[in-house]
């Protein structure tokens, strides 16, 4: 009786937090730090007076917030810890996962009680990621033979297609480790005749896919910890899973043990998951015009190689007359420009996180401004954390890092659920020339309807640099969106050229499924401060030529909506190539 009990309590203690059966836990760690995708896993019964040690490492650029929270909410977070140099792993579901600085970590007091250490994506990036627990011990004298834990599945974990896996280590190889999923009542569970278990891993006896972990390894601040034969892996496939609507049903839990519960020990546990893309960002199905839009000059026959024209009307180039020179921006740190080119977010969702960060070109100082639709925010001029941002691009070339380019983290935090954020790029100065605008952050979902809307207000100096509009579009990491990018016309109908073709990019250099001048991007890169993220042949890339288009006063904003091809699904990173000039 005393098992059921402690079992069904910890689901219930999960209410005194916040949670979305969608998206998994909701943490505000404060700082402008916030994710609303958290993975939770529950230390059951944590051990007066021990001190234990959650690590969050992430696979490939994937950038883990780490949480920990008492049964009554109060916690603390980490972002990027210090001094973890030391971890890494080198396990089956894994392979080699060196030592990064985006890694978090948690040293915490054991209450006795219930403690929930939670993971989550920095800005809820998507992504794979290993959690290590220090300060686990079998003593013998445990009410369930072992060490009870917990781990609430999200329909994040499920989408992202990837298994949740289970290691069991001891830490001084005097322990025969054992992994059960049980129920309420901490009996193992069967699937079928199969009991969900694994001692050994390797051994046929154990449940699922696992391979010996003799020759694995967990790195940590004592050194690198080597598994043998006798620890231990639970690999459980996720895409079978049906989710309730109430997040308390849906947890995992696991027993963990030794070997005829005859040995004791310590022992260190590390869960690999994955998070998938959140349930929404962006807003409504279309993104509204913005003071009529803008107008194409046909070009008869063109056949989709030439920007289109808008709305069947046509016309000659652009005067200076009917374009403002630039947006004006003042910031609070006594810096100001009057030629700002501004990108409109359109009908954010509140509620995640987001980094934008201005490159520019050839010695190009940009100024970067976040504002929202009052003109208030934030403004950054020479960020340190954007020094290491580079491309190598089509329509740029090789474009270095620089100790001139600009960032600001963001969120939309006004008080309503959707509302449009400017992201505002000028010259140190009022200088000219070409710069990028990568946009970090953003996901394609289920919950998007028609994708993400995006508009550029064009200006007299963009149209005076000759320097073609381009937005690049390209898979995030182990994401598995294929990119799609298309512009809308000023009722928010797909823009067409005059033989009627949409103005749209699938496929980055397949004139089939883009429209324009584009290139393959398997060859191409954009470098973050997560790493070099290498583009591939699904990519998107549309170009258009600004000279092109006329546009009445007043009306100076093209439209764009990203989404994906098919059903597709992930986080991407968002590109804008641009120029100003006198």
């Amino acid at each position: 009786m005393l098992k059921r009990s402690l079992f069904v309590l910890f689901a219930l203690l999960l209410l005194t937090l916040p949670v979305s059966a969608q998206d998994g836990f909701s943490v505000d760690c404060g700082g402008g730090t916030a994710f609303d995708n958290g993975v939770e896993v529950q230390l059951v019964q944590t051990s007066n007076r021990v001190t234990y040690r959650a690590t969050a490492i992430g696979v490939g650029d994937f950038d883990p917030v780490l949480a920990v929270f008492d049964t009554d909410g109060n916690g603390t977070c980490n972002d990027d810890g210090e001094a973890l140099d030391g971890y890494g792993v080198d396990l089956p579901t894994t392979g080699e996962v060196g030592a990064s600085n985006l890694a978090s970590q948690l040293d915490f007091e054991g209450t006795g009680e219930l403690m929930s250490v939670v993971v989550g994506g920095f800005g809820n990036a998507t992504g794979e990621f290993i959690l290590v627990i220090e300060g686990l011990t079998i003593e013998g004298n445990e009410s369930f033979g072992g060490i009870p834990v917990s781990l609430n599945v999200t329909a994040p974990m499920v989408n992202s297609g990837v298994p949740l896996t289970l290691y069991m280590v001891s830490l001084e190889n005097s322990l025969d480790t054992k992994i059960s999923k049980v129920d309420g009542d901490g009996a193992t569970l069967f699937d079928g005749s199969t009991p969900v278990e694994c001692d050994d891993a390797g051994a046929a006896s154990c449940y699922g896919d696992s391979q010996s972990l003799d020759g694995s390894a967990i790195g940590m601040e004592r050194g690198s910890l080597g598994s043998n034969q006798f620890d231990s892996m639970l690999t459980l496939e996720l895409d079978n899973v049906n989710l309730s609507s109430d997040a308390s049903q849906n947890y995992f839990n696991f027993l963990l043990s030794s070997f005829n519960g005859e040995q004791t020990g310590e022992f260190v546990v590390a869960f690999h998951a994955a998070i998938g893309a959140p349930s929404g960002n962006g807003g409504g199905s279309n993104p509204p015009p913005r003071q009529g839009g803008a107008d194409a000059t046909p070009t008869p026959g063109s056949g989709g190689g030439n920007p289109p024209p808008r709305q069947g009307q046509g016309g000659g180039g652009t005067t200076s007359g009917d374009l403002p020179n630039g947006m004006t921006v003042e910031c609070d740190t006594g810096v100001t420009f009057s030629n700002g080119v501004e990108v409109v977010i359109s009908q954010m969702r509140s509620g995640f996180t987001y980094t934008a960060t201005a490159v520019g070109l050839n010695g190009f100082d940009p100024v970067l401004a976040v504002l929202d639709s009052n003109g208030n925010g934030l403004c950054n001029d020479d960020d340190a954390n954007a020094a290491s941002y580079a491309a190598n691009l089509p329509t740029t070339g090789q474009v270095s890092a620089s100790n001139f380019s600009s960032q600001v983290r963001f969120d939309q935090n006004s008080s309503e659920t959707f509302a449009d954020v400017s992201l505002v790029v000028g010259g140190f100065g009022d200088q000219t020339g070409e710069f990028l605008l990568i946009l970090e952050g953003m996901a394609v979902t289920s919950g998007d309807q028609a994708g993400d809307p995006f508009l550029v207000g064009v200006t007299q100096q963009m149209l005076n640099s000759g320097v073609p509009l381009t937005v690049y579009m390209l898979t995030r990491g182990t994401s598995g969106v294929d990119p799609y990018i298309y512009m809308l016309d000023g009722d928010g109908n797909p823009l067409q050229d005059g033989s009627g073709n949409d103005v749209f990019c699938d496929d980055a250099g397949n004139s089939g499924t883009c429209f324009g001048d584009s290139v393959q991007l398997d060859n191409y890169n954009v470098t973050i401060n997560t790493g070099t993220l290498p583009g591939w042949q699904y990519d998107a890339m549309l170009s258009v030529p600004l000279s092109a288009f006329t546009f009445a006063p007043d009306a100076n904003f093209l439209n764009y909506m990203m989404t994906s091809f098919g059903d597709s699904e992930g986080q991407y990173l968002l590109v804008f190539h641009m120029g100003t000039s006198n």
